[in-house]
Protein backbone atom coordinates (compact mmCIF):
# COMPACT_ATOMS: atom_id res chain seq x y z
CA UNK A 1 0.00 0.00 0.00
CA UNK A 2 2.72 2.48 0.00
CA UNK A 3 2.18 4.05 -2.69
CA UNK A 4 -0.88 5.68 -1.77
CA UNK A 5 0.60 5.93 1.49
CA UNK A 6 -0.72 3.55 3.83
CA UNK A 7 0.58 0.80 5.67
CA UNK A 8 -1.00 -2.37 5.60
CA UNK A 9 -0.30 -2.43 9.82
CA UNK A 10 -2.77 0.61 9.67
CA UNK A 11 -5.82 -0.85 7.63
CA UNK A 12 -8.06 -2.38 9.69
CA UNK A 13 -12.12 -3.72 9.42
CA UNK A 14 -12.90 -0.97 11.83
CA UNK A 15 -12.05 1.98 9.71
CA UNK A 16 -11.06 5.61 9.88
CA UNK A 17 -8.01 5.09 11.62
CA UNK A 18 -5.17 5.08 8.89
CA UNK A 19 -3.46 8.39 7.18
CA UNK A 20 -3.50 8.07 3.60
CA UNK A 21 -3.82 10.17 0.12
CA UNK A 22 -6.14 12.81 1.08
CA UNK A 23 -6.91 12.29 4.43
CA UNK A 24 -8.30 8.80 6.75
CA UNK A 25 -10.62 6.47 5.18
CA UNK A 26 -13.68 4.30 5.96
CA UNK A 27 -14.05 0.78 5.75
CA UNK A 28 -16.67 -0.73 3.65
CA UNK A 29 -17.19 -3.42 6.43
CA UNK A 30 -18.13 -1.30 9.00
CA UNK A 31 -21.07 -0.47 6.59
CA UNK A 32 -22.43 -3.93 6.79
CA UNK A 33 -20.53 -4.67 3.50
CA UNK A 34 -19.12 -8.93 3.64
CA UNK A 35 -17.18 -9.53 1.02
CA UNK A 36 -17.75 -13.48 1.88
CA UNK A 37 -18.04 -15.15 -2.07
CA UNK A 38 -15.13 -17.40 -3.50
CA UNK A 39 -13.66 -16.85 -6.84
CA UNK A 40 -13.67 -20.27 -8.50
CA UNK A 41 -10.40 -21.01 -10.85
CA UNK A 42 -10.05 -23.81 -13.29
CA UNK A 43 -13.65 -25.35 -13.44
CA UNK A 44 -14.89 -27.23 -16.29
CA UNK A 45 -18.80 -28.50 -17.45
CA UNK A 46 -20.17 -29.60 -20.06
CA UNK A 47 -23.44 -28.14 -22.03
CA UNK A 48 -26.35 -30.13 -21.50
CA UNK A 49 -25.02 -31.34 -17.89
CA UNK A 50 -25.01 -29.99 -14.20
CA UNK A 51 -21.40 -31.95 -13.03
CA UNK A 52 -19.19 -29.12 -12.42
CA UNK A 53 -15.24 -30.23 -11.67
CA UNK A 54 -12.26 -28.23 -10.30
CA UNK A 55 -9.03 -29.07 -10.96
CA UNK A 56 -7.52 -27.90 -7.02
CA UNK A 57 -10.14 -28.53 -4.40
CA UNK A 58 -12.61 -26.36 -4.24
CA UNK A 59 -15.83 -27.43 -2.22
CA UNK A 60 -17.27 -28.40 0.87
CA UNK A 61 -20.11 -29.69 1.93
CA UNK A 62 -21.27 -26.43 3.46
CA UNK A 63 -21.85 -25.27 -0.25
CA UNK A 64 -25.12 -27.16 -0.81
CA UNK A 65 -27.61 -24.45 -1.59
CA UNK A 66 -25.11 -21.23 -1.56
CA UNK A 67 -25.43 -19.60 -5.24
CA UNK A 68 -22.98 -20.36 -7.96
CA UNK A 69 -21.53 -18.41 -11.20
CA UNK A 70 -19.80 -20.42 -13.89
CA UNK A 71 -18.11 -17.49 -16.58
CA UNK A 72 -19.57 -18.58 -20.09
CA UNK A 73 -21.32 -21.65 -19.14
CA UNK A 74 -24.81 -20.06 -19.98
CA UNK A 75 -26.61 -19.16 -23.11
CA UNK A 76 -24.50 -18.15 -26.07
CA UNK A 77 -21.27 -18.22 -23.73
CA UNK A 78 -23.05 -15.95 -21.02
CA UNK A 79 -22.65 -16.64 -17.38
CA UNK A 80 -23.96 -19.38 -15.72
CA UNK A 81 -25.89 -18.30 -12.56
CA UNK A 82 -27.39 -21.44 -10.54
CA UNK A 83 -27.04 -22.81 -6.83
CA UNK A 84 -25.26 -25.50 -5.67
CA UNK A 85 -27.55 -28.88 -5.42
CA UNK A 86 -25.35 -31.56 -4.23
CA UNK A 87 -21.56 -31.91 -3.18
CA UNK A 88 -19.68 -34.72 -4.79
CA UNK A 89 -16.07 -34.67 -3.26
CA UNK A 90 -13.73 -31.05 -3.04
CA UNK A 91 -13.64 -31.04 -6.48
CA UNK A 92 -16.64 -31.77 -7.65
CA UNK A 93 -20.64 -30.74 -7.18
CA UNK A 94 -23.74 -30.89 -8.94
CA UNK A 95 -25.69 -27.75 -9.56
CA UNK A 96 -29.69 -27.38 -10.03
CA UNK A 97 -29.27 -26.36 -13.61
CA UNK A 98 -26.92 -27.88 -16.48
CA UNK A 99 -24.60 -25.71 -18.41
CA UNK A 100 -25.74 -23.91 -21.82
CA UNK A 101 -22.00 -24.14 -23.35
CA UNK A 102 -18.87 -26.28 -22.30
CA UNK A 103 -16.09 -24.52 -20.70
CA UNK A 104 -12.99 -25.95 -19.27
CA UNK A 105 -9.30 -24.55 -18.73
CA UNK A 106 -8.42 -25.00 -22.13
CA UNK A 107 -10.89 -23.71 -23.94
CA UNK A 108 -11.17 -20.35 -21.48
CA UNK A 109 -7.71 -19.18 -22.24
CA UNK A 110 -9.10 -15.84 -22.31
CA UNK A 111 -10.94 -15.89 -18.49
CA UNK A 112 -8.70 -17.44 -16.26
CA UNK A 113 -10.75 -16.43 -13.32
CA UNK A 114 -13.97 -18.58 -14.17
CA UNK A 115 -16.42 -18.93 -11.05
CA UNK A 116 -17.66 -17.31 -8.22
CA UNK A 117 -18.99 -19.31 -5.12
CA UNK A 118 -21.73 -17.84 -2.36
CA UNK A 119 -21.42 -14.26 -1.38
CA UNK A 120 -23.65 -11.64 -0.04
CA UNK A 121 -24.88 -8.84 -2.24
CA UNK A 122 -22.73 -6.17 -0.81
CA UNK A 123 -23.99 -3.04 -2.75
CA UNK A 124 -25.96 -1.04 -0.50
CA UNK A 125 -23.20 -1.39 1.78
CA UNK A 126 -20.75 -0.40 -0.24
CA UNK A 127 -22.88 2.53 -1.51
CA UNK A 128 -23.27 3.72 1.94
CA UNK A 129 -19.86 3.74 2.70
CA UNK A 130 -18.84 6.03 -0.64
CA UNK A 131 -21.48 8.53 0.49
CA UNK A 132 -20.40 8.78 4.44
CA UNK A 133 -16.80 9.00 3.41
CA UNK A 134 -17.52 11.68 1.10
CA UNK A 135 -19.52 13.44 3.43
CA UNK A 136 -17.00 13.12 6.26
CA UNK A 137 -14.12 13.83 3.42
CA UNK A 138 -12.54 10.50 3.84
CA UNK A 139 -11.55 7.49 1.48
CA UNK A 140 -13.18 4.19 1.36
CA UNK A 141 -11.14 0.91 1.40
CA UNK A 142 -12.46 -2.15 0.39
CA UNK A 143 -10.84 -4.89 2.51
CA UNK A 144 -9.52 -7.90 1.05
CA UNK A 145 -12.78 -10.22 0.22
CA UNK A 146 -14.83 -10.85 -2.88
CA UNK A 147 -17.90 -8.47 -3.12
CA UNK A 148 -21.12 -8.89 -4.79
CA UNK A 149 -22.73 -6.03 -6.47
CA UNK A 150 -26.26 -6.00 -8.79
CA UNK A 151 -26.58 -2.05 -9.13
CA UNK A 152 -23.64 0.76 -10.35
CA UNK A 153 -22.22 2.30 -7.33
CA UNK A 154 -22.30 5.99 -8.19
CA UNK A 155 -20.40 9.25 -6.79
CA UNK A 156 -22.23 11.39 -3.99
CA UNK A 157 -21.81 15.22 -4.56
CA UNK A 158 -18.82 15.60 -2.58
CA UNK A 159 -16.68 12.74 -3.62
CA UNK A 160 -14.55 10.49 -1.22
CA UNK A 161 -11.08 11.66 -1.89
CA UNK A 162 -9.81 8.05 -3.05
CA UNK A 163 -11.11 4.84 -3.13
CA UNK A 164 -8.73 1.88 -2.94
CA UNK A 165 -8.65 -1.92 -2.22
CA UNK A 166 -5.78 -4.63 -2.32
CA UNK A 167 -4.89 -5.50 -5.99
CA UNK A 168 -4.53 -9.22 -4.80
CA UNK A 169 -6.99 -9.44 -2.78
CA UNK A 170 -10.11 -7.25 -3.19
CA UNK A 171 -12.34 -8.38 -6.22
CA UNK A 172 -15.76 -6.87 -6.61
CA UNK A 173 -18.30 -9.11 -8.82
CA UNK A 174 -21.57 -8.23 -10.96
CA UNK A 175 -24.43 -10.04 -10.20
CA UNK A 176 -27.09 -11.25 -12.61
CA UNK A 177 -28.95 -14.34 -12.19
CA UNK A 178 -31.46 -13.43 -14.68
CA UNK A 179 -28.83 -13.18 -17.54
CA UNK A 180 -29.53 -9.71 -18.46
CA UNK A 181 -27.24 -6.94 -18.67
CA UNK A 182 -24.65 -6.04 -16.49
CA UNK A 183 -24.73 -3.41 -14.12
CA UNK A 184 -21.44 -1.55 -14.35
CA UNK A 185 -19.15 -1.10 -11.19
CA UNK A 186 -18.66 2.84 -10.82
CA UNK A 187 -19.93 5.64 -12.30
CA UNK A 188 -18.35 9.39 -11.37
CA UNK A 189 -19.98 11.10 -14.30
CA UNK A 190 -22.11 13.82 -12.44
CA UNK A 191 -19.21 16.34 -12.10
CA UNK A 192 -15.39 15.42 -13.07
CA UNK A 193 -14.11 14.74 -9.48
CA UNK A 194 -10.51 14.76 -8.04
CA UNK A 195 -10.88 10.86 -6.84
CA UNK A 196 -8.22 8.48 -7.27
CA UNK A 197 -8.82 4.49 -7.31
CA UNK A 198 -6.05 2.22 -6.68
CA UNK A 199 -5.92 -2.07 -6.40
CA UNK A 200 -8.75 -3.73 -7.14
CA UNK A 201 -10.01 -6.51 -9.26
CA UNK A 202 -13.31 -6.60 -11.06
CA UNK A 203 -15.37 -9.45 -12.55
CA UNK A 204 -17.48 -8.49 -14.73
CA UNK A 205 -19.96 -10.48 -16.78
CA UNK A 206 -18.65 -12.56 -19.55
CA UNK A 207 -18.55 -12.66 -22.93
CA UNK A 208 -18.43 -15.05 -25.91
CA UNK A 209 -15.77 -14.70 -27.67
CA UNK A 210 -17.52 -15.33 -31.35
CA UNK A 211 -20.14 -12.25 -30.16
CA UNK A 212 -19.71 -8.70 -30.33
CA UNK A 213 -19.12 -7.07 -27.10
CA UNK A 214 -22.05 -5.09 -25.36
CA UNK A 215 -22.07 -1.54 -25.56
CA UNK A 216 -21.09 -0.03 -21.56
CA UNK A 217 -18.66 0.53 -19.21
CA UNK A 218 -17.90 -1.56 -15.88
CA UNK A 219 -16.12 2.00 -14.68
CA UNK A 220 -16.85 5.59 -15.83
CA UNK A 221 -14.41 7.58 -14.17
CA UNK A 222 -14.40 11.73 -14.93
CA UNK A 223 -11.47 13.31 -13.05
CA UNK A 224 -9.42 16.62 -12.90
CA UNK A 225 -6.52 15.69 -10.79
CA UNK A 226 -6.07 11.98 -9.62
CA UNK A 227 -4.43 8.80 -9.89
CA UNK A 228 -5.94 5.29 -11.70
CA UNK A 229 -3.66 2.69 -11.27
CA UNK A 230 -3.78 -1.31 -10.56
CA UNK A 231 -7.52 -2.09 -11.45
CA UNK A 232 -8.30 -5.76 -13.53
CA UNK A 233 -11.00 -5.65 -14.94
CA UNK A 234 -11.61 -9.67 -15.95
CA UNK A 235 -14.13 -11.48 -18.60
CA UNK A 236 -16.72 -8.10 -18.96
CA UNK A 237 -19.28 -8.61 -21.63
CA UNK A 238 -18.86 -4.02 -22.06
CA UNK A 239 -17.37 -2.63 -25.18
CA UNK A 240 -15.72 -0.37 -22.50
CA UNK A 241 -14.12 -1.94 -19.09
CA UNK A 242 -12.30 1.49 -18.24
CA UNK A 243 -12.99 5.04 -19.69
CA UNK A 244 -11.63 7.59 -17.95
CA UNK A 245 -11.35 11.32 -18.37
CA UNK A 246 -8.37 12.30 -16.45
CA UNK A 247 -7.42 16.27 -17.13
CA UNK A 248 -4.35 15.83 -15.13
CA UNK A 249 -2.61 12.59 -13.29
CA UNK A 250 -1.38 9.55 -14.10
CA UNK A 251 -3.17 6.22 -15.55
CA UNK A 252 -1.10 3.05 -14.31
CA UNK A 253 -0.51 -0.61 -14.16
CA UNK A 254 -4.31 -1.85 -15.07
CA UNK A 255 -5.59 -4.51 -17.12
CA UNK A 256 -8.79 -4.78 -19.13
CA UNK A 257 -9.58 -7.78 -21.16
CA UNK A 258 -12.19 -5.35 -22.99
CA UNK A 259 -11.29 -1.87 -24.33
CA UNK A 260 -10.28 0.92 -22.36
CA UNK A 261 -11.45 4.44 -23.27
CA UNK A 262 -8.83 6.71 -22.10
CA UNK A 263 -9.20 10.60 -22.95
CA UNK A 264 -6.43 12.72 -21.97
CA UNK A 265 -5.56 16.22 -21.40
CA UNK A 266 -2.77 15.50 -20.79
CA UNK A 267 -2.17 12.72 -18.78
CA UNK A 268 0.67 10.30 -18.65
CA UNK A 269 -0.57 6.41 -19.45
CA UNK A 270 1.83 3.64 -18.36
CA UNK A 271 2.50 -0.03 -18.21
CA UNK A 272 -1.48 -0.16 -18.63
CA UNK A 273 -2.98 -3.94 -20.83
CA UNK A 274 -6.15 -3.66 -22.62
CA UNK A 275 -7.54 -5.90 -25.85
CA UNK A 276 -7.68 -2.12 -27.33
CA UNK A 277 -7.07 1.50 -26.24
CA UNK A 278 -9.22 4.44 -27.73
CA UNK A 279 -7.15 7.41 -26.70
CA UNK A 280 -8.05 11.27 -27.15
CA UNK A 281 -10.76 12.73 -27.45
CA UNK A 282 -12.06 16.76 -27.80
CA UNK A 283 -9.21 18.94 -26.97
CA UNK A 284 -7.17 16.15 -25.38
CA UNK A 285 -3.70 14.43 -25.52
CA UNK A 286 -1.24 13.22 -23.66
CA UNK A 287 0.86 10.53 -23.58
CA UNK A 288 0.90 6.44 -23.53
CA UNK A 289 3.77 4.61 -22.51
CA UNK A 290 4.88 0.68 -22.71
CA UNK A 291 1.68 -0.36 -23.40
CA UNK A 292 -0.13 -3.44 -24.74
CA UNK A 293 -3.18 -3.80 -26.39
CA UNK A 294 -3.93 -7.45 -27.04
CA UNK A 295 -7.28 -9.80 -26.76
CA UNK A 296 -9.60 -11.92 -27.91
CA UNK A 297 -11.94 -9.82 -30.17
CA UNK A 298 -10.24 -7.25 -32.50
CA UNK A 299 -7.80 -4.81 -30.94
CA UNK A 300 -5.88 -1.77 -31.90
CA UNK A 301 -4.92 1.61 -30.75
CA UNK A 302 -7.62 4.12 -31.96
CA UNK A 303 -8.31 8.06 -31.15
CA UNK A 304 -11.45 9.13 -30.54
CA UNK A 305 -11.80 12.71 -31.33
CA UNK A 306 -14.01 15.59 -32.79
CA UNK A 307 -12.24 17.95 -35.04
CA UNK A 308 -8.91 15.91 -35.62
CA UNK A 309 -6.84 19.23 -35.11
CA UNK A 310 -7.43 18.90 -31.54
CA UNK A 311 -5.77 16.13 -30.99
CA UNK A 312 -2.17 15.25 -29.49
CA UNK A 313 -1.60 11.91 -28.64
CA UNK A 314 2.14 10.64 -28.47
CA UNK A 315 2.46 6.53 -28.22
CA UNK A 316 5.71 5.44 -27.10
CA UNK A 317 7.08 1.78 -26.94
CA UNK A 318 3.55 -0.04 -27.43
CA UNK A 319 2.50 -3.16 -28.84
CA UNK A 320 -0.48 -4.38 -30.75
CA UNK A 321 -0.62 -8.18 -30.52
CA UNK A 322 -3.34 -10.80 -31.65
CA UNK A 323 -4.97 -12.56 -28.61
CA UNK A 324 -5.88 -16.24 -28.10
CA UNK A 325 -8.23 -17.11 -29.97
CA UNK A 326 -8.43 -13.78 -32.52
CA UNK A 327 -5.28 -14.43 -34.94
CA UNK A 328 -5.34 -10.83 -36.74
CA UNK A 329 -6.59 -7.94 -35.54
CA UNK A 330 -7.83 -4.98 -38.19
CA UNK A 331 -5.16 -2.19 -37.61
CA UNK A 332 -2.41 -2.38 -35.20
CA UNK A 333 -2.43 1.60 -34.89
CA UNK A 334 -4.56 3.96 -36.13
CA UNK A 335 -2.46 6.84 -36.35
CA UNK A 336 -5.40 10.45 -36.82
CA UNK A 337 -4.04 13.51 -36.94
CA UNK A 338 -1.53 14.92 -34.65
CA UNK A 339 -0.92 11.60 -33.47
CA UNK A 340 2.55 10.69 -32.85
CA UNK A 341 4.01 6.89 -32.75
CA UNK A 342 7.74 6.04 -31.59
CA UNK A 343 9.49 3.06 -31.62
CA UNK A 344 5.81 0.98 -31.81
CA UNK A 345 5.13 -2.48 -32.91
CA UNK A 346 2.16 -4.07 -34.51
CA UNK A 347 2.12 -8.11 -35.03
CA UNK A 348 -0.84 -10.20 -36.45
CA UNK A 349 -2.69 -7.86 -38.12
CA UNK A 350 -3.78 -7.25 -41.72
CA UNK A 351 -2.90 -2.90 -41.38
CA UNK A 352 -0.08 -2.59 -39.03
CA UNK A 353 -0.36 0.73 -39.05
CA UNK A 354 -2.97 3.18 -40.61
CA UNK A 355 -1.67 6.52 -41.00
CA UNK A 356 -3.74 9.52 -42.13
CA UNK A 357 -3.01 13.40 -42.64
CA UNK A 358 -0.90 14.73 -40.03
CA UNK A 359 0.26 11.26 -38.92
CA UNK A 360 3.81 10.48 -37.81
CA UNK A 361 5.28 6.91 -37.03
CA UNK A 362 9.20 6.71 -36.46
CA UNK A 363 10.97 3.82 -35.58
CA UNK A 364 8.02 1.51 -36.13
CA UNK A 365 7.99 -2.22 -36.77
CA UNK A 366 5.73 -5.20 -37.34
CA UNK A 367 5.95 -8.42 -37.23
CA UNK A 368 4.61 -11.21 -38.89
CA UNK A 369 3.06 -10.41 -42.50
CA UNK A 370 0.70 -7.85 -42.80
CA UNK A 371 -2.29 -9.26 -45.64
CA UNK A 372 -3.27 -5.72 -46.75
CA UNK A 373 -0.34 -3.40 -45.62
CA UNK A 374 2.50 -3.03 -43.16
CA UNK A 375 1.76 0.64 -43.61
CA UNK A 376 -1.30 2.21 -44.98
CA UNK A 377 -1.79 5.55 -45.86
CA UNK A 378 -5.12 6.66 -46.00
CA UNK A 379 -7.93 9.09 -44.85
CA UNK A 380 -10.22 6.10 -44.13
CA UNK A 381 -10.18 4.00 -47.18
CA UNK A 382 -8.88 0.24 -47.30
CA UNK A 383 -7.27 -1.04 -50.13
CA UNK A 384 -8.79 -4.21 -51.81
CA UNK A 385 -6.65 -7.33 -52.72
CA UNK A 386 -8.52 -9.42 -55.37
CA UNK A 387 -5.78 -12.31 -56.07
CA UNK A 388 -5.56 -12.84 -52.07
CA UNK A 389 -7.80 -13.86 -49.54
CA UNK A 390 -7.96 -11.18 -47.21
CA UNK A 391 -9.71 -10.67 -44.12
CA UNK A 392 -11.90 -7.42 -43.66
CA UNK A 393 -13.70 -6.21 -40.61
CA UNK A 394 -17.14 -4.43 -39.89
CA UNK A 395 -18.06 -1.00 -41.95
CA UNK A 396 -14.07 -1.49 -43.97
CA UNK A 397 -14.67 0.44 -47.22
CA UNK A 398 -13.21 -0.11 -50.49
CA UNK A 399 -12.98 1.19 -53.58
CA UNK A 400 -14.44 -1.20 -56.67
CA UNK A 401 -13.31 -1.56 -60.25
CA UNK A 402 -16.16 0.40 -60.92
CA UNK A 403 -15.30 3.61 -58.97
CA UNK A 404 -17.95 2.52 -56.36
CA UNK A 405 -17.20 2.36 -52.58
CA UNK A 406 -18.16 -0.83 -51.29
CA UNK A 407 -18.62 -1.34 -47.49
CA UNK A 408 -18.48 -4.02 -45.01
CA UNK A 409 -21.57 -5.02 -43.52
CA UNK A 410 -21.06 -8.62 -42.76
CA UNK A 411 -16.94 -8.97 -41.84
CA UNK A 412 -15.01 -11.86 -42.76
CA UNK A 413 -12.38 -13.24 -45.56
CA UNK A 414 -12.92 -12.62 -48.95
CA UNK A 415 -12.56 -15.44 -51.86
CA UNK A 416 -9.48 -14.19 -53.19
CA UNK A 417 -9.76 -15.14 -56.52
CA UNK A 418 -10.32 -12.07 -58.50
CA UNK A 419 -12.83 -9.49 -58.22
CA UNK A 420 -16.44 -10.16 -58.28
CA UNK A 421 -19.15 -8.70 -59.97
CA UNK A 422 -19.81 -5.44 -57.93
CA UNK A 423 -22.96 -4.35 -56.86
CA UNK A 424 -23.98 -0.79 -58.94
CA UNK A 425 -26.66 0.03 -56.68
CA UNK A 426 -26.56 2.27 -53.57
CA UNK A 427 -27.44 -0.05 -50.87
CA UNK A 428 -27.04 -3.59 -52.74
CA UNK A 429 -24.77 -5.92 -51.74
CA UNK A 430 -21.97 -8.36 -52.87
CA UNK A 431 -20.89 -11.44 -51.44
CA UNK A 432 -17.39 -12.02 -51.47
CA UNK A 433 -16.45 -15.26 -49.73
CA UNK A 434 -17.51 -14.58 -46.04
CA UNK A 435 -17.36 -10.79 -46.57
CA UNK A 436 -20.55 -9.15 -47.31
CA UNK A 437 -20.41 -5.96 -49.49
CA UNK A 438 -23.05 -2.67 -49.23
CA UNK A 439 -22.60 -0.06 -51.91
CA UNK A 440 -22.57 3.22 -50.35
CA UNK A 441 -21.61 6.71 -50.98
CA UNK A 442 -18.32 7.64 -48.94
CA UNK A 443 -15.61 10.65 -48.85
CA UNK A 444 -12.02 9.52 -48.42
CA UNK A 445 -10.80 13.13 -47.84
CA UNK A 446 -7.18 14.48 -48.49
CA UNK A 447 -3.93 12.84 -47.17
CA UNK A 448 -1.24 15.29 -46.73
CA UNK A 449 1.89 16.11 -44.21
CA UNK A 450 2.35 12.10 -42.96
CA UNK A 451 5.60 11.38 -42.48
CA UNK A 452 6.98 7.31 -41.86
CA UNK A 453 10.49 7.91 -40.76
CA UNK A 454 12.78 5.33 -39.84
CA UNK A 455 10.52 2.06 -39.75
CA UNK A 456 10.72 -1.59 -40.57
CA UNK A 457 8.76 -3.99 -41.86
CA UNK A 458 10.39 -7.35 -41.01
CA UNK A 459 8.54 -10.05 -42.21
CA UNK A 460 8.21 -8.70 -45.94
CA UNK A 461 4.57 -8.52 -45.84
CA UNK A 462 2.52 -8.22 -48.97
CA UNK A 463 2.42 -4.54 -49.63
CA UNK A 464 4.86 -3.38 -47.27
CA UNK A 465 3.33 0.60 -48.22
CA UNK A 466 0.15 0.47 -49.12
CA UNK A 467 -0.42 4.35 -51.06
CA UNK A 468 -4.21 4.72 -51.47
CA UNK A 469 -3.33 8.45 -53.47
CA UNK A 470 -1.82 6.79 -56.04
CA UNK A 471 -2.86 3.18 -55.62
CA UNK A 472 0.84 2.25 -55.79
CA UNK A 473 2.81 0.09 -53.57
CA UNK A 474 6.45 -0.14 -52.07
CA UNK A 475 7.52 -3.58 -51.60
CA UNK A 476 10.59 -2.69 -49.03
CA UNK A 477 11.55 -3.38 -45.91
CA UNK A 478 12.83 0.02 -44.53
CA UNK A 479 11.74 3.21 -45.13
CA UNK A 480 13.14 6.28 -44.13
CA UNK A 481 12.04 9.87 -44.27
CA UNK A 482 8.99 8.69 -46.52
CA UNK A 483 7.02 11.78 -46.96
CA UNK A 484 3.11 11.64 -47.71
CA UNK A 485 2.31 15.19 -49.38
CA UNK A 486 -0.99 16.53 -51.76
CA UNK A 487 -3.72 14.42 -52.75
CA UNK A 488 -3.58 11.83 -54.32
CA UNK A 489 -0.83 11.10 -51.69
CA UNK A 490 2.88 10.92 -52.92
CA UNK A 491 4.64 8.76 -51.32
CA UNK A 492 7.95 9.24 -51.31
CA UNK A 493 11.25 6.99 -49.92
CA UNK A 494 14.34 8.76 -49.67
CA UNK A 495 17.68 7.92 -50.13
CA UNK A 496 21.00 8.62 -51.75
CA UNK A 497 20.81 9.55 -55.57
CA UNK A 498 24.39 8.78 -57.46
CA UNK A 499 23.83 11.05 -60.82
CA UNK A 500 26.50 11.47 -63.88
CA UNK A 501 24.54 13.94 -65.75
CA UNK A 502 21.81 17.00 -65.37
CA UNK A 503 19.91 16.41 -62.61
CA UNK A 504 16.40 17.40 -60.66
CA UNK A 505 16.15 16.25 -57.47
CA UNK A 506 13.01 14.01 -55.66
CA UNK A 507 11.22 14.97 -52.98
CA UNK A 508 12.94 11.80 -51.17
CA UNK A 509 16.42 12.34 -51.70
CA UNK A 510 18.66 13.09 -48.67
CA UNK A 511 22.38 12.91 -51.30
CA UNK A 512 22.95 13.66 -54.47
CA UNK A 513 26.59 12.61 -55.41
CA UNK A 514 27.63 13.63 -58.35
CA UNK A 515 30.13 11.49 -60.37
CA UNK A 516 30.76 13.94 -63.63
CA UNK A 517 34.33 15.06 -65.30
CA UNK A 518 32.19 18.01 -66.99
CA UNK A 519 30.06 20.65 -65.79
CA UNK A 520 27.15 19.09 -63.98
CA UNK A 521 23.73 21.50 -63.11
CA UNK A 522 21.62 19.77 -59.85
CA UNK A 523 18.12 21.67 -59.73
CA UNK A 524 16.44 21.39 -56.25
CA UNK A 525 13.23 20.67 -56.67
CA UNK A 526 10.43 22.97 -54.79
CA UNK A 527 7.37 21.96 -56.11
CA UNK A 528 5.53 20.51 -53.20
CA UNK A 529 8.95 20.66 -51.13
CA UNK A 530 8.50 20.37 -47.35
CA UNK A 531 9.62 23.70 -45.53
CA UNK A 532 12.70 22.61 -43.07
CA UNK A 533 13.38 19.88 -45.58
CA UNK A 534 16.99 19.26 -46.50
CA UNK A 535 18.99 18.19 -49.57
CA UNK A 536 22.85 17.41 -49.81
CA UNK A 537 25.13 17.69 -52.94
CA UNK A 538 28.82 16.28 -53.04
CA UNK A 539 31.27 16.46 -55.73
CA UNK A 540 32.65 12.92 -55.87
CA UNK A 541 34.06 13.61 -59.21
CA UNK A 542 36.46 16.32 -61.00
CA UNK A 543 33.74 17.95 -62.85
CA UNK A 544 32.10 21.56 -61.41
CA UNK A 545 28.54 20.92 -59.95
CA UNK A 546 26.52 23.85 -60.27
CA UNK A 547 22.81 24.13 -57.95
CA UNK A 548 20.30 25.82 -58.77
CA UNK A 549 16.15 26.21 -57.34
CA UNK A 550 13.38 24.60 -59.68
CA UNK A 551 11.98 28.27 -58.11
CA UNK A 552 13.86 30.72 -56.34
CA UNK A 553 17.30 31.88 -55.10
CA UNK A 554 19.85 29.30 -53.57
CA UNK A 555 21.37 31.33 -50.34
CA UNK A 556 20.69 34.80 -51.79
CA UNK A 557 21.77 33.68 -55.45
CA UNK A 558 21.10 32.79 -58.79
CA UNK A 559 23.24 29.86 -58.24
CA UNK A 560 25.87 28.09 -55.86
CA UNK A 561 28.70 25.76 -57.52
CA UNK A 562 30.63 22.62 -55.61
CA UNK A 563 34.14 23.42 -58.00
CA UNK A 564 36.02 20.74 -55.55
CA UNK A 565 36.06 17.36 -55.97
CA UNK A 566 34.55 15.57 -52.17
CA UNK A 567 33.46 18.76 -51.37
CA UNK A 568 29.28 18.76 -49.93
CA UNK A 569 26.85 21.21 -49.32
CA UNK A 570 23.77 21.18 -47.47
CA UNK A 571 20.56 23.01 -48.72
CA UNK A 572 17.26 23.78 -46.71
CA UNK A 573 14.29 24.48 -47.80
CA UNK A 574 12.16 27.40 -46.12
CA UNK A 575 9.33 27.63 -48.28
CA UNK A 576 10.58 29.98 -50.63
CA UNK A 577 14.06 29.66 -51.23
CA UNK A 578 16.74 27.40 -50.16
CA UNK A 579 19.81 28.13 -48.10
CA UNK A 580 23.70 26.50 -47.14
CA UNK A 581 23.23 25.48 -43.63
Amino acid sequence: MSNIGIARSQVTTKGGSGSGAGGNWLDVKTFGAVGNGVILEQLSITSGTPNLTSASPSFAVTDVGKVIMVTGAGPNGTDLWTTVAAFVNSSAVTLAANASTTVNPASTVIQPYLGLLGGTDDTAAIQACINAAGAAALGVYISPGVYIYSAVLTMPTVPPPFIFGEADRTWLVAQNPSIAAYSGLLNSSVLPYNVSIYQFNVLGGSWNRTLAPTPGTEIFWETTSADISKISVYNTIFLSGLSIHAIIGTISGNFDVGQSNYQLDPCYVSTCEASSFMLGGQGEGGTAVDCLATGDWPVEYGFDHTPATDLSVTLINCNAVPGTFIKTIPRGFNIASGVAAYNCVAEGCPIGFLISTGGTVRDCTTAFPSEIAAFLVSNGLMPYIATQATQYFLNDVIQDTNGNYQKVTTPGTTAGIGNPTWATVLGNTTIDGTVTWTMVTFSPGTVTSALIDHCFDTTGSFYSLYDLGTRTTLNQNRFTATVVTTNPAEVVVSGVQTVSANYMTALGDDMILVNSTSATTITLITTNQIPGKSQTVKNISTGTVTVVGQTGNVDGQANVQIPIKNMSLDFKWDGTNFWIH
